[in-house]
């Protein structure tokens, strides 16, 4: 049989180590699971929201249509056109909803704006992650913690 010196041999490890390490597992995978929950609720609310976004802006867009098409006719209606830019336009009346309460400023509605998905969906994602990462660092930092109590009374 081979016998190597002690300097050689894999020291032991004591109780406590067995103990904090069997608890940085744990810890590794009870923050694994917010981790993958969160992310995965990040992903779906970040493009809920980035979708919810866009159906706006394609309302505003119907509006536009409408008052461009209302200024072309050959009698136009001149209460449309003249219209402060401050006064709403009910978008169900004009077709471009179902919602009785959807509204848009005739301002908004002659220039709308230019949409951009990733200037929605990107604060919405990094806020979201943001939130799930800490709470998975906490996870990880408490069930540490709790690891190292228990480690330094088996010492």
């Amino acid at each position: 049989m081979l016998v190597l010196p002690c300097h050689m041999r894999g020291a032991s490890m004591s109780r406590a180590q067995r103990i904090s390490r069997g608890f940085h597992r744990l810890a590794i995978l009870l923050a694994a699971i917010p981790l993958l929950i969160g992310g995965s609720w990040a992903l779906v609310t970040g493009f809920n929201r980035a979708g919810d976004a866009s159906r706006d802006h394609q309302k505003v867009l119907c509006a536009h249509e409408y008052l461009t098409r209302a200024r072309d006719q050959p009698k136009p209606n001149y209460k449309l056109l003249f219209a402060p830019d401050s006064e709403l336009l009910n978008l169900k009346e004009i077709g471009c909803s179902y919602y009785e309460h959807d509204t848009v400023s005739f301002g908004e509605a002659w220039n709308p704006p230019q949409f951009n998905w990733l200037s929605v969906l990107a604060p919405t994602l990094a806020f979201n992650f943001a939130v799930v990462l800490a709470v998975s660092l906490g996870v990880y930092g408490v069930i540490r913690a709790v690891g190292w109590v228990i480690g330094g009374f088996a010492a």
